[in-house]
């Protein structure tokens, strides 16, 4: 798994590649509280994720419900087929992609 995080006029976007899968949810998941931590919006791009499994979906939810928290804007800007998958799978693409589907 790769995540390149850009941070720009108040947003931090994470563009994760490869996996998000439970080898690897607890490094996401530490990357993804900390910028939670920061006071910007989040946004992902999804579009280069090749696997996701019910570990990367819980943290794709975990996002979610964090940044209603704390008040912040989440946005997923793109999917990969296998996210899309996913989220048709669960029917949750509304409920998580949004004004974005």
């Amino acid at each position: 798994m790769s995540v390149q995080v850009e941070k720009e006029n108040g947003v931090v976007k994470f563009v994760i590649e490869n996996n998000m899968t439970i080898f690897n949810a607890a490094e996401l998941k530490k990357t993804i509280l900390e910028a939670l931590s920061e006071p910007s919006n989040i946004q992902l791009d999804l579009s280069q994720v090749s696997e996701i499994d019910s570990a990367g979906f819980q943290l794709l939810l975990m996002l979610k419900n964090e940044s209603k928290s704390n008040n912040k804007e989440y946005q997923i800007t793109a999917c990969s087929p296998a996210v899309d998958s996913l989220l048709d799978l669960f029917n949750l693409k509304e409920n998580l992609l949004g004004d974005s589907a």
